[in-house]
């Protein structure tokens, strides 16, 4: 009895250990294989970089960007490209333009825009 009992919460352990729904890695392969560009923005002011990648999703540097109150996501008919609006540190507006196709993306701060370099 106690080796039966034994076989079965071994059983158990095992066939619980891992994830429930799919397996371990559906969380990566979700941004495996989409499309993907790494833009750099340069002002007299600063600069920073950011990754884009879309697969079912567009990111941000590994965030996947939702529409909620401070952000939203267009993306043009039939072709890769986006216009992301919305509101960063300090309640300040931003939008972005990204155009996988052409490799291009603007990034308009404060009503300035930069031509971001991507590769």
């Amino acid at each position: 009895m106690k080796k039966l009992a034994c076989l079965l919460l071994i059983s158990f352990v095992l066939l619980f250990s891992g994830p429930v729904f799919g397996d371990e890695f559906d969380q990566f392969e979700e941004m495996v294989g989409g499309l993907k560009m790494t833009c750099f923005y340069s002002t007299d002011k600063g600069s920073e970089t950011h990754t884009w990648t879309y697969k079912n999703d567009l990111h941000i540097n590994g965030i996947k960007i939702k529409d909620d109150p401070t952000f939203s996501v267009k993306k043009k008919e039939g072709k890769n490209i986006f216009i992301v609006d919305g509101i960063v540190q300090l309640f300040i507006p931003v939008k972005f333009f990204i155009d996988f196709d052409q490799r291009e993306s603007i990034e308009m701060l404060l009503g300035v825009k930069v031509v971001g370099v991507c590769n």
